[in-house]
């Protein structure tokens, strides 16, 4: 909103001044809010990044355990084709 330091009519400088005033502090009021907001939200986000890697750990663990329980069993497959070749 504009202000203009000569309003028409009966209001003094001390009006406009208190009228400046209190739009200045309405407008730093919503700016602490937006500010508020966003670092919700980043708060959030982070939280879910958290999440996420704690999924990608998990993941890779039992990819890792997977990967252990074929390569034991194509050994044990490779022991048992040199077995019935032999």
């Amino acid at each position: 909103m504009y202000f203009s330091l000569y309003l028409k009519g009966d209001h003094s400088q001390g009006d406009t001044i208190e009228a400046l005033q209190e739009e200045l502090q309405n407008r730093s009021q919503r700016i602490d809010e937006i500010i508020n907001e966003k670092n919700s939200v980043i708060d959030q986000c982070e939280r879910q990044i958290d999440a996420l890697q704690l999924n990608i750990q998990d993941r890779e663990h039992k990819l890792d355990h997977t990967n252990e329980k074929l390569a034991q069993a194509e050994e044990k497959i490779d022991v048992k084709l040199l077995y019935f070749l032999n």
